[in-house]
């Protein structure tokens, strides 16, 4: 991705994503009052904010920006995204890492659709009482799971000068015999 689009594809995608997981935490920690007007809204508004995000993002990697369109889906835009090749870097096709933090993006959203299911379960006190803290842990765990995956799903690859390949350095370094240790024997 061209590092212009990069920031602001980052600051974009990872705030909606916030705003969404804050509104639907906000919108089921109490389903009646205001608390669901205003997590509703965030939902609605987190959308908004993803979609410009993935409009950026497509443009990076090369493609017409109404492909970020697919940011209305959400999440499931968002990795749709991530899994097209990046035409701007010549790439063919999608390297693990991508794979990877989607992996890990979607398995945090789950996490926190579970902790969210189980503190709807939870309104019963008898079950309440059997769950404990699983629920906040598990929206924890996911929420952490699912932002902590966001940088390596974004990240630049910018290759290192006299290395088309920027993962390729770290092997040759690692396996090339430095002069002090050759010295030594």
């Amino acid at each position: 991705m061209r590092p212009d689009k990069q920031t602001r594809t980052n600051v974009a995608v990872g705030l909606g994503v916030l705003i969404q997981m804050g509104g639907l935490v906000m919108y089921r920690v109490n389903p009646i009052g205001a608390h669901t007007t205003v997590g509703a809204w965030l939902v609605v508004a987190s959308v908004l904010v993803i979609v410009c995000g993935c409009m950026s993002y497509a443009d990076g990697k090369g493609y017409s920006r109404s492909v970020g369109l697919f940011g209305i889906l959400g999440v499931v835009g968002l990795i749709v995204l991530v899994l097209l090749p990046d035409r701007a870097a010549g790439e063919q096709r999608v390297p693990l890492r991508k794979i990877i933090s989607v992996v890990g993006l979607t398995t945090g959203f789950g996490l926190v659709l579970l902790g969210l299911w189980l503190h709807a379960l939870g309104e019963d006190v008898r079950i309440e009482q059997m769950l404990g803290w699983w629920p906040g842990i598990s929206m924890l765990a996911g929420f952490c799971l699912a932002v902590g995956s966001l940088p390596a799903l974004l990240r630049c690859d910018v290759p290192v000068e006299g290395n088309a390949n920027p993962d390729s350095g770290a092997a040759e370094s690692a396996s090339t015999p430095t002069t002090e240790s050759s010295d030594q024997t």
